[in-house]
């Protein structure tokens, strides 16, 4: 168990009162209309993936000048590097920048909506970009700073309520920095989803959260186990290349190795509507931990997301980016208010390099959410070690460290 202490119940999950089950197919597509990730990349996407194909093919061009061959193959080694940045970025893949949408700025609809609504207008400027402005305070003090926001969440929207408590729609609220409007226009295609297309998500979460033999707390073997899809994404993702490392303050870390994974030969065999299944199963239970743990604490629990581009040599399958971008994307309208940081680790050389020059051309919201790591952490041969001693302890203290 990642926690001993007891923790309080997890959330009943949400059902339609009154509404028989139905026999939808048990894993079927995740995704619905009103909650489709959004088509084709963003403008500074499409300029990272230009200014990093601009720097591979210099680098390559020097290769192509030198005269010795060791160089060309060490440079050539180094492009690589930089156009598989490049590529991660452009798509905005969450194996590398999955936290990116997770405190992202409220919709248009919602900026729109500020402008004919004081109460939201006020709480918006009250509120800064990123997610500085509620890490560390109490869920006290956050309950009493958006008082005036979440009761008129309440009434905007009654009719989606679901028999949320106030720490759920406290997220909603965070999300969207105060804007009532914005957060009832999300809690309806929330709930649209709950009991309609995710329903079989939610159905299957429960049964997993509630036959968990350690209750609440975070078990990666348990909870993977019963993830959709397991038996062939396991094949490929295991706790070698991916597990959840819970921090001191109960603060969730989804730590993930893209390297070390043949995207290519797992993406012959699983669709991207089965991965976006896998995906948002583990979300809908991170978020009931999250919650618990946040009652725990007594603070708003995040989860982050760590990237390892250790071993990154070439450019990602396609259909992987594709899959990867998809759920980061649901999983913000679906879960709003849940992701924190994203937190890039053992970055080679080349690749900071180019960070230190796209980084300051991204969008305020996005570079509030990001950190990199400025020394390597290069201890951690397989990802499962960092759920033991002596390794849990040094690689949880090194991620504190870069959360300050």
């Amino acid at each position: 168990a990642c926690f001993s202490a007891p923790l309080p119940p997890a959330p009943t999950p949400h059902t339609t009162a009154g509404r028989p089950m139905g026999a939808s197919p048990r894993f079927a597509a995740a995704a619905s209309p009103s909650v489709q990730a959004g088509d084709g990349p963003k403008p500074w996407r499409r300029l990272a993936v230009g200014l990093g194909g601009l720097c591979a093919a210099a680098a390559i061009v020097v290769a192509g000048a030198g005269g010795r061959r060791g160089r060309r193959r060490y440079v050539a080694g180094r492009a690589a590097e930089l156009g598989s940045a490049a590529a991660f970025v452009g798509g905005g893949a969450p194996t590398i920048f999955g936290g990116l949408a997770g405190a992202q700025p409220a919709s248009a609809v919602g900026k729109l909506s500020r402008k004919r609504d004081p109460l939201a207008r006020a709480a918006a400027v009250a509120q800064p970009a990123g997610t500085s402005a509620v890490d560390g305070a109490g869920l006290s003090d956050l309950f009493g700073r958006y008082q005036q926001p979440l009761a008129a969440l309440r009434q905007a929207g009654a009719a989606s309520l679901d028999g949320r408590d106030e720490l759920e729609l406290l997220r909603f609220v965070l999300e969207h920095r105060g804007n009532h409007v914005a957060a009832a226009q999300n809690l309806e295609v929330v709930s649209k989803w709950r009991h309609g297309a995710g329903k079989h998500i939610i159905d299957a979460a429960a049964r997993t959260i509630a036959t968990a033999p350690n209750g609440i707390a975070w078990d990666n073997a348990h909870f993977l186990a019963s993830a959709p899809h397991i038996e062939k994404i396991g094949k490929y993702v295991t706790p070698a290349q991916f597990v959840i490392v819970p921090l001191r303050n109960g603060d969730l870390c989804s730590c993930i190795r893209a390297s070390e994974i043949d995207e290519k030969a797992m993406m012959d065999e699983v669709s991207v509507d089965e991965w976006v299944e896998h995906f948002l199963f583990m979300r809908e239970i991170g978020s009931h931990v999250a919650d618990a743990l946040s009652k725990e604490h007594g603070r708003l629990v995040r989860f982050h997301n760590i990237n390892d581009f250790g071993g990154v040599r070439g450019m990602p399958d396609e259909r992987f980016r594709n899959a990867l971008s998809k759920s980061s994307e649901l999983s913000t309208k679906l879960y709003p208010g849940l992701a924190g940081m994203t937190i890039v680790i053992n970055m080679p050389s080349l690749m900071r390099m180019m960070g230190s020059f796209l980084v300051p051309l991204f969008p305020g919201a996005t570079k509030s959410t990001m950190k990199f790591a400025k020394q390597p952490i290069d201890y951690v041969p397989d990802m499962s070690d960092v759920l033991s001693e002596p390794t849990k302890s040094r690689f949880i203290s090194d991620i504190e460290a870069i959360l300050a």
